[in-house]
């Protein structure tokens, strides 16, 4: 009897570099996409002067409330996408070969919820969020995409048996 190692890890590490510090920054550009949430509450009112301007009849502290709403909808995100980041940076480090599956799901999900909180629509016909911070919120994903890219290069140099 023979002994099988499981075919678990990635053959090509050659661009695990690049891509832990594309998934490296994504994970700083959630917290900091986050943060801003908390800036903009402490300080620049952006949510709020959106939500203002798109419910004139609501007064200060209905504002207040849904600001409130979505500081703790935002945090959420921001708290799961930080997890989804820690899993592919572990999935990686550790060179499993499904980190790259793992990858391209999250990139879609988070990219899909990003595009989401960007451009729904609330009763008053205005989008949930101001554009700056709907967009803020889409720049971890150009880091996913590249953490992608880079993982479906290297996966596509090792089918072919050419280095990355």
């Amino acid at each position: 009897m023979t002994a099988r190692t499981p075919d678990t890890r990635t053959p090509d590490t050659s661009l695990r570099g690049p891509v832990l510090a594309s998934l490296y920054a994504g994970l700083i550009l959630t917290v900091l996409s986050v943060a801003f949430v908390y800036v903009d509450r402490a300080g620049t009112g952006l949510l709020a002067a959106h939500l203002k301007a798109s419910y004139p009849s609501y007064g200060p502290t209905r504002i207040e409330e849904a600001v409130t709403l979505w500081t703790i909808v935002l945090t959420v995100v921001g708290a799961l996408g930080a997890v989804g980041w820690i899993l592919a940076i572990w999935a990686t480090r550790r060179g499993f070969r499904w980190a790259d599956w793992l990858m391209g799901t999250l990139f879609a999900v988070g990219t899909v919820l990003a595009l989401y909180l960007l451009t729904v629509r609330d009763t008053s016909g205005d989008t949930g969020l101001p554009i700056e911070l709907g967009l803020i919120g889409l720049l971890p994903s150009a880091a996913g995409l590249a953490a992608v890219l880079l993982m479906w290069r290297a996966r596509k140099s090792v089918t072919r048996g050419v280095p990355a």
